[in-house]
């Protein structure tokens, strides 16, 4: 199982295992949102994504599923039990400004669709993510009167909280995209991609 997806499962997801997608994590904690962060689709047509990434020992394949919407399909084969599965996942792309904000959907233990999310750098064949980190996440909401979730996680890997924003999305977007919302970033775990 990989870090990633041990994170999301102390974040309570169970419907998104995508472990090339995370190697980001260990002890991390991130912040969700019951919508996409960036109210902009960033038009993908523009953007050379399609074709398969490396993220340390772990490949994943990604294709544009619909380039205006900005939304990206990214899937992993896995091996085990003498049979291949694929993970899927979406993956919502946003322009805010000057800003390519991500956005990992997943399920939470409610059934409801959450956005992991983040900030994006692409440039000749790589790319890097920092999703936003849950203190910081936690420290602006609460500062600009943005509605959070307090949900405790109780897993082997240890209890936690996690933090779900639950309304002022433009909000969240307009700040992560400033000069200032690199504050909101967690720069401990990038996820650092190169394209093959």
């Amino acid at each position: 199982m990989s870090r990633f997806t041990i994170m999301l499962r102390q974040l309570g997801f169970r419907g998104f295992a995508l472990g090339a997608v995370a190697l980001i994590l260990s002890g991390c904690e991130v912040a969700t949102s019951r919508q996409p962060i960036g109210s902009q689709p960033a038009n993908l047509a523009d953007l050379k994504v399609t074709g398969v990434w490396k993220a340390g020992q772990e490949h994943f394949y990604v294709r544009i599923a619909d380039a205006e919407a900005g939304r990206l399909e990214v899937a992993q084969v896995k091996s085990g039990g003498g049979e291949f599965t694929i993970e899927r996942t979406e993956m919502l792309v946003r322009r805010q400004d000057d800003a390519l904000l991500v956005n990992l959907r997943s399920v939470s233990p409610e059934s409801r669709s959450e956005y992991v999310f983040g900030r994006a750098v692409v440039n000749d064949g790589g790319a890097v993510i920092y999703l936003a980190g849950k203190k910081p996440i936690e420290a602006f909401a609460r500062s600009a009167g943005i509605g959070i979730a307090t949900r405790s996680i109780d897993e082997p890997e240890g209890d936690h909280d996690s933090i779900v924003v639950t309304n002022g999305f433009d909000r969240v977007a307009q700040e992560l995209a400033s000069p200032a919302g690199w504050q909101l970033l967690d720069f401990e775990h990038p996820l650092i991609l190169q394209q093959e």
